[in-house]
């Protein structure tokens, strides 16, 4: 019954391991699915602004680069592949 319900509304479904990021990672697939549909570039933009302000926060703060450098770099790659039209990149 209720998949029969879901499947009226919704052609796919994307399962996701629930280790406590779950909602984080959902949400991560549907923002990048998102992005990779509207080709919005201007949304992107607004993105990295935010991303380069937070580490400029964490730097503030003390942070060692190491401690967040890997994480940016891998999240604006990423945005940067999605924003080229590669599905590939958000694959599970």
């Amino acid at each position: 019954m209720f998949s029969s319900v879901l499947g009226e509304q919704y052609a796919a479904i994307r399962r996701t391991r629930g280790d406590g990021n779950c909602f984080f990672r959902s949400f991560m697939f549907s923002y990048l699915e998102h992005i990779l549909e509207s080709q919005d570039v201007s949304e992107v933009d607004r993105i990295k602004a935010n991303v380069e302000q937070c580490r400029k926060t964490l730097q503030t703060l003390g942070y060692a680069d190491f401690t967040f450098e890997d994480f940016f770099s891998l999240f604006l790659e990423q945005l940067d592949s999605v924003l080229q039209g590669n599905e590939e990149s958000i694959r599970y």
